[in-house]
């Protein structure tokens, strides 16, 4: 499998992981669909992160297109970092890993002298 796609993997997978965590330190803040929303969308990071372990090519695709929708929500972080600093900062992190994990999965591969792509 190509490299990039197993650094972009452990990105989600990590954003993932970062996600459960924001969701469990708003249990003050969250009802109970607010808990439902947050276990599927942990769910969800995961099953991309899965996809792209397994190097599926076109999950880049689905991801850019995803990050689009979802730019509006940044309001949201925004908010979050003046009521709730911990959540809006745990929330930051993990867009961010995701923004780099679409980066890296857009880039080109390197080739090497011989003009065989590295693995």
């Amino acid at each position: 499998m190509n490299k990039q796609y197993k650094i972009a993997s452990k990105l989600y997978f990590a954003s993932a992981a970062i996600g459960a965590i924001n969701a469990l330190l708003s249990y003050e803040i969250y009802t109970l669909n607010d808990w439902v929303v947050s276990f599927v969308s942990v769910l969800l990071v995961v099953g991309i992160g899965n996809l792209i372990s397994k190097g599926y090519e076109w999950v880049k695709y689905v991801l850019l297109l995803l990050f689009l929708i979802s730019l509006d929500g940044f309001q949201f972080i925004l908010q979050d970092l003046k009521e709730y600093p911990v959540n809006g900062i745990l929330s930051l992190l993990l867009s961010f890993l995701q923004i780099i994990a679409i980066v890296i999965l857009f880039i080109k591969k390197p080739f090497t002298s011989n003009n065989e792509q590295l693995e």
